[in-house]
């Protein structure tokens, strides 16, 4: 690993919190730029009816708690 680089990039993360929620990772950055279509795709992702236990910090951070 070269010096100085991150061991996860901000994309990689964001590609992994993508498939974790469900959605297509392939050419999300084109979908993206579409600004309506991208609306969609991540208001789809609060439509799953699905239980998903959030850590505690996270709770806090976004004002949740």
């Amino acid at each position: 690993m070269p010096v100085g680089r991150p061991e996860i990039t901000f994309g990689a993360t964001l590609e992994a919190a993508l498939a974790f929620a469900g959605v297509e990772v392939e050419g999300w950055m084109e979908l993206a730029q579409d600004r309506v279509g991208w609306k969609q795709v991540i208001d789809g992702i609060w439509d799953v009816e699905q239980e998903i236990e959030v850590h505690e910090v996270l709770e806090r951070r976004a004002g949740v708690v």
